[in-house]
């Protein structure tokens, strides 16, 4: 009921809808994606993956008052609300594997939109690049420590949760 949902918040808030006639598969969707953004920002989201929006104000100062060029979001409370890196490799050390998962993942949206994506097409990784791009070319990037999704929703289909499961056959 996605086209229904969309109806309702039509007016309400600024967004851009694309359903397209075909599934595209996830390479070709997150592609297709960032180049129709004209946003600074870019946060793919699983369909899968349902959002707590009372943290959506504080993710809004923080992309304002930091300009990171990715944000992750962990899952791990870590006691304060965010941690800023000026390293972006300590950063990608501490997030590891869990850079598959797309929905904690926001970044800048004009180094990643430069890119070649041809080599990573058909790898439903073509994401990864994306990230990893925005963190290494930016002074600083944050680790977000607030619940931004629904209990349940981090489920084995969810990048990082269990790499093997999601990506090997």
């Amino acid at each position: 009921a996605t086209p229904q949902v969309v109806e309702r918040f039509k007016g309400r808030m600024p967004f851009v809808y694309l359903r397209n006639e075909e599934n595209l598969g996830p390479d070709a969707n997150f592609l297709q994606c960032l180049h129709s953004s004209h946003s600074k920002y870019v946060w793919l989201l699983g369909d899968d993956d349902l959002l707590q929006t009372q943290h959506l104000p504080d993710l809004l100062r923080l992309l304002e008052e930091q300009e990171p060029g990715l944000v992750h979001i962990s899952p791990r409370p870590d006691g304060n609300p965010f941690t800023v890196y000026e390293d972006a490799d300590t950063l990608l050390s501490e997030i590891g594997i869990m850079i598959t998962f797309m929905s904690a993942n926001i970044f800048l949206r004009d180094d990643a939109a430069a890119l070649d994506y041809r080599p990573y097409e058909k790898t439903n990784l073509l994401q990864v690049p994306m990230y990893l791009t925005a963190a290494l070319k930016a002074p600083r990037n944050v680790m977000l420590h607030l619940p931004f999704y629904q209990a349940g929703t981090m489920a084995a289909s969810n990048g990082g949760y269990n790499l093997v499961r999601v990506f090997v056959k």
